[in-house]
């Protein structure tokens, strides 16, 4: 779901970059991960509107659902189809030098080989990559986000675009991290706070949304949940 993570991302970008305009491109109804959405596209972007963006672009799901690097490419297809694109804001644990130097270090060391090998192997793309590069340096330890930032950064230099890269340090917990933290909750504690009707994920989601728009966020549909429940009797 559209949180507050998401929300400082987008407040950050605008302040560091002084953008005439900032448009979002996510996901529609299903998310990478293969799940529905917890929250339907029309809601999500609504948020995203209200946050700061002005525009909210849909990576179609074909798309979505595939690898890290499918999904960079084609976000960077639809993104440079748009007249004066000049920057690409993704969040990151690490900094643009490090993201840089790792990419370096990845095609110095064929790292894109010994990937293969272990997906052959059975481990999905991240721990595949993961484990490829630790075989050579095990110091380097990434995060799916910054895993999706070199794939970024790679289709970049492949598509010959003419835009730079800001990377928005991630704050708080990580991205699967189930700890609760003062201000930023991780996607996966906030949608098991959503399942378990936790009104502690409220607060994560903006209070400060017009009333409409949050009651939209917490209203439960009762057609569409009967919907559910006669699809799955």
């Amino acid at each position: 779901p559209f949180h507050s993570g998401h929300a400082y991302h987008i407040k950050e970008t605008k302040r560091l970059t002084h953008c005439d305009a900032l448009i979002v491109l996510m996901s529609g109804n299903y998310v990478q991960r293969g799940e529905i959405s917890i929250f339907n596209k029309m809601l999500r972007a609504k948020q995203a509107i209200f946050a700061g963006a002005d525009l909210v672009l849909e990576i179609p799901s074909p798309f979505v659902l595939q690898s890290a690097s499918v999904f960079a490419a084609q976000s960077l297809k639809i993104l440079s189809s748009i007249p004066d694109f000049q920057i690409l804001s993704f969040g990151s644990s690490l900094p643009i030098e490090k993201l840089q130097s790792i990419l370096n270090f990845e095609q110095r060391y064929n790292i894109q080989e010994n990937t293969l090998k272990n997906i052959r192997s059975g481990f999905a793309y991240p721990k595949a990559y993961s484990e490829a590069m630790q075989q050579i340096n095990n110091q380097i330890h990434l995060i799916s986000n910054d895993l999706l930032a070199i794939e970024y950064m790679r289709w970049i230099n492949k598509l010959n675009l003419d835009c730079k890269c800001l990377a928005i340090q991630r704050i708080g917990t990580s991205h699967d991290e189930m700890s609760i933290n003062p201000k930023y909750l991780s996607g996966k504690k906030l949608r098991t706070l959503l399942k378990n009707n936790d009104k502690k994920a409220l607060k994560y989601l903006n209070s400060n949304y017009p009333k409409n728009l949050f009651n939209q966020i917490v209203r439960v549909n009762k057609t569409k949940l009967n919907d559910l429940l006669t699809y799955k009797l």
